[in-house]
């Protein structure tokens, strides 16, 4: 596995020019640490495993003495990284296909615990400065509060459904990137942030990603060390942040009428009243794209590109876009999206279909441990395992406008599964009480509890801020004498009645508690939503 990763690297990057560091003088040095930014990194790591220490540890020793922490990162500050920390311990992970395929593994690496620490506190540094947010840009959904696949996806259907809705063509393409996190070129980026990161902070952010090294570790067999010098770990705190600000500016030269990302997944959107307009705009983004992808090291893989072109009406028809010479993309009548299946008129049946087909798989090692299980371990082993898949991103697909095919599809998978925590194999239970012996809420209800829920961290958290913009356009105090949010539908067809704006009346004229910002905080309008959505007493099981 270690040949496997690090042969693969080194193949990508046959013919491209060496890596460079840029030398700083030692003068250049960041301001210490003080002890308040120590205490606020260790409130935001995460209690994980890394390295043989856990972070926990790491976390609560740090928490009881910070002073020492304080005094170790700015001799750091001073004297550079430690190598010992540029070692990474990767962990294969299964993609899928043949797992005795190594290239069927993605590589994650376990880093030192105190690394991590260290690291949040200079993505503090970073974060700080005036123009990070417009670096990364507001496309990307990726390593961001307050965002996630689901809200890269609401943009991404947002879009797609209003084109539809107005009449419009509407193209979208994803590129698709080889290795994108180990291609990251440490000159291209001090390059591309000279003079915009502060020297001291920048020395810092180089010396992270220069002379870094990694092995395998599988059970108790380890590889021998492994030299790198480009990319950036995946694992560490820092590598996404810098990944994202790597790629921020590619779009810059793109004349595109919508572009989303979430890490190196992005998908870039045209649309218009005449096709071939549409079209000559997509050929020139797609080209402009992979050139400037190909200009910062990333190695674009033209057989996984795909393209989708949106219709509300009509027969499908397959268009095909010049990727490079000789090499054309063909529209396909699927395309898929950080795990979810778009079709072409936004009819979700063939993501419910391979959803489904996912579900009945874990549902036949389900029932097999059940027998082991108590109904409260079953439970649980149904909600992390089945129902994550089952009801990944359904703020997406699954709202208030979802066809009754669809709704009624889920609803017999969602009771399947129940059935097996209660036992009820002969099905003699019905629909209602087995929702309350499991406390969890049928499909019907879920639908608009998750619209609901969705709608209220867009309000309140204030991002993404495209689609808090679109909420909020569409909410008027007005056409509802005691409440603050009232959504209506002002689509024209079914297809857009799927966008957010549009759904937030159906969801909002349920809640009988006025919506108002004077009576109402976060919590207590959690409070409103659960008791609105599911009053009843439970009836406990003893299984």
């Amino acid at each position: 596995m270690a040949s496997f990763f690090d042969t693969k690297i080194k193949t990508l990057t046959t013919g491209m020019n060496p890596i460079t560091f840029p030398d700083f003088p030692n003068t250049i040095q960041m301001d210490d640490f003080t002890i308040e930014e120590i205490q606020k990194a260790l409130k935001k790591v995460k209690s994980k495993m890394s390295d043989e220490i856990p972070l926990n540890l790491a976390k609560f020793y740090g928490i009881s003495t910070p002073e020492t922490y304080m005094r170790i990162f700015n001799n750091i500050i001073r004297t550079g990284f430690p190598q010992q920390w540029k070692q990474a311990r990767v962990v294969a992970i299964p993609k899928k296909g043949d797992l005795s395929e190594v290239n069927n593994y993605r590589p994650v690496s376990n880093l030192c615990s105190v690394s991590k620490i260290f690291e949040r506190c200079l993505l503090a540094r970073l974060e700080a400065l005036p123009n990070f947010d417009r670096w990364i840009g507001k496309h990307q959904h990726g390593f961001r509060k307050n965002h996630s696949t689901t809200s890269c996806l609401m943009e991404l259907k947002d879009y797609a459904a209003g084109c539809l809705d107005r009449g419009e063509h509407c193209i979208v393409y994803s590129l698709d990137l080889s290795a994108a996190f180990d291609m990251l070129r440490p000159d291209t980026f001090y390059e591309n942030y000279h003079g915009l990161i502060p020297e001291g902070l920048l020395r810092l952010l180089m010396d992270f990603l220069k002379d870094r090294s990694f092995f395998v570790n599988v059970g108790e067999a380890k590889s021998n060390t492994r030299k790198t010098e480009r990319g950036c770990p995946q694992g560490s705190v820092l590598g996404p942040v810098l990944f994202s600000l790597y790629v921020g500016k590619i779009m810059e030269n793109l004349r595109c009428d919508f572009f989303v990302s979430y890490a190196d997944d992005s998908y870039v959107g045209n649309s218009g009243i005449e096709l071939s307009d549409v079209i000559a705009a997509v050929k020139h983004n797609v080209k402009t794209h992979a050139e400037a992808l190909r200009k910062i090291g990333m190695i674009v893989n033209e057989k996984k590109t795909e393209i989708i072109m949106f219709k509300r009406n009509g027969l499908f028809e397959p268009i095909e876009i010049e990727l490079s010479p000789g090499v054309n993309i063909t529209c396909c009548e699927t395309m898929r999206a950080l795990g979810v299946t778009l079709d072409y008129r936004l009819n979700w049946l063939p993501h419910v279909q391979i959803t489904k087909n996912r579900v009945l798989k874990l549902l036949n090692g389900m029932k097999i441990i059940r027998k082991k299980m108590t109904f409260k371990q079953s439970l649980m082993v149904v909600t992390s395992q089945v129902f994550s898949v089952l009801y990944y991103a359904s703020p997406v697909w699954l709202t208030p406008s979802t066809s009754s095919r669809i709704i009624k599809e889920i609803e017999r998978i969602h009771f399947k599964t129940l059935r097996i925590v209660v036992r009820d194999y002969k099905q003699r239970m019905n629909k209602d009480l087995i929702s309350r012996a499991t406390q969890r809420l049928p499909p019907k209800i879920w639908l608009r509890f998750a619209a609901a829920t969705t709608l209220m961290k867009i309000w309140f958290n204030n991002a993404p801020e495209r689609l808090r913009s679109a909420v909020f356009v569409n909410t008027y105090a007005k056409n509802r004498s005691e409440g603050l949010l009232f959504g209506f539908d002002n689509s024209n067809y079914k297809v857009g009645k799927q966008i957010t704006k549009n759904w937030s009346g159906s969801v909002l004229a349920e809640v009988k508690v006025p919506w108002t910002s004077e009576v109402f905080s976060k919590d207590k309008l959690r409070t409103v939503l659960k008791s609105t959505f599911y009053p009843i007493d439970f009836i406990v099981f003893n299984h």
